[in-house]
């Protein structure tokens, strides 16, 4: 019992992952350009379907929403963290717009603050964070589940 209890247990959250797999919709999308993993934050890229890893952002209708790991998609090498897998330039995959998912948050983040209905801000460079000042509001909601893997803050998130 010590080790699903214990510190080294079985984690809660997995960035990228649904929480409640039948609460959540998503739409078909394309990566524009580059690699995106698990759970980024994605905006519109430049044509109906495409979409990029978030960064410069000045507004929130510039965010499309999250890139939903799935379980069909697996590491190049083999044996590699769950991090790693990624998405590639021209590859499909789901994005998560409306529902419950779990993401990594800003290191400035205070997972203290992600209590349940708590507003989530993301940075001008795409990251999630708890802290208002110098954010952008998206509309979206913490749930209150929260969980420290090593130094990364994740959080479970209601996408509106």
């Amino acid at each position: 019992m010590s080790l699903i209890l214990g510190k080294n247990g079985i984690q809660k959250l997995m960035a990228g992952y649904p929480t409640v797999s039948d609460k959540y919709d998503v739409a078909p999308a394309t990566l524009e350009s580059g690699t995106a993993h698990n759970g980024d934050v994605m905006m519109h890229g430049t044509s109906h379907s495409l979409y990029k890893v978030a960064a410069s952002l000045t507004v929130a209708s510039q965010v499309a929403g999250v890139l939903l790991a799935t379980n069909v998609k697996v590491p190049d090498t083999y044996p590699a963290a769950t991090g790693s897998v990624a998405t590639k330039a021209g590859e499909q995959f789901n994005l998560i717009v409306r529902g419950f998912v779990a993401v990594e948050l800003d290191s400035a983040a205070d997972l203290a603050a992600a209590v349940e209905g708590a507003p989530v801000y993301v940075t001008a460079a795409g990251k999630l964070t708890t802290v208002s000042s110098s954010n952008i509001a998206l509309g979206w909601e913490f749930t209150g589940v929260t969980e420290l893997q090593g130094t990364a803050k994740l959080a479970e998130i209601l996408i509106k």
